[in-house]
């Protein structure tokens, strides 16, 4: 697997940005706890067991990246690479943990026609 100059580049800011977000206490390193039936925010920086603190948007984005990766390969090297290494599971892990395997919902707009029926049937009620 090669790894562009700018591609390493990206990595080393994203982890030296990392290393600035985590909020330290006397103990060390503070990270967001999972809660049951809760999503954890995608800036929530958590642990990744065995691996490191990143924030939910990260961690979902590097799974994005590998899956591309592996799309691409003609072989198994790089599936036998992620699952050898165990990176991929420990993130699925960690989404789950913290109920943010699925991408965060989108807000919906209101549709400007119900707005509009909406004020006039008031209107007409007072």
């Amino acid at each position: 697997m090669k790894i562009t100059k700018a591609k390493l580049k990206q990595i080393i800011k994203e982890e030296l940005n990392n290393l600035s977000e985590v909020e330290y206490d006397e103990h060390g390193p503070m990270y967001a706890q999972p809660v049951e039936d809760e999503r954890t925010p995608d800036k929530a920086v958590v642990l990744v067991q065995g691996y490191a603190g990143l924030r939910i948007d990260q961690i979902r984005r590097r799974l994005q990246e590998m899956h591309a990766e592996i799309a691409a390969d003609e072989g198994l090297g790089t599936l036998s690479y992620y699952l050898r290494n165990g990176v991929m599971n420990a993130f699925a892990k960690t989404l789950h943990a913290h109920n943010a395997l699925s991408a965060p919902e989108q807000r919906q707009l209101p549709d400007p026609e119900e707005e509009k029926h909406s004020i006039d049937t008031q209107a007409i009620g007072e």
